[in-house]
C-alpha cells in the first residue's frame, strides 16, 4: 500500500457508505498489512482508516444492544 492510497481511504472513511465498502471488499485486511510498512505516513493513514471503520462498528453495537 502506498501513502496516497491510504490517505484517500482515510478521506473516504469519514462516510458511512464508504466504510461499508471498505469492509465488504476486505480493505481492513489490506490496511492491517499496511501497518507493517516502513513508511510512517502509510502506517498513520492505515491506522486512521481502521479507527474510523471500527468507530462505525462500535456505534452499531451500541445501537443494537
Amino acid at each position: 500500500m502506498n501513502e496516497y492510497a491510504a490517505l484517500c481511504l482515510a478521506s473516504l472513511a469519514k462516510y458511512y457508505s464508504c466504510k461499508r465498502q471498505i469492509c465488504e471488499h476486505k480493505g481492513v485486511e489490506l490496511l492491517i498489512r499496511g501497518l507493517g510498512s516502513s513508511d510512517p505516513d502509510v502506517q498513520k493513514n492505515c491506522l486512521e482508516v481502521i479507527a474510523l471503520v471500527l468507530e462505525v462498528s462500535r456505534m452499531y453495537y451500541i445501537i443494537t444492544y
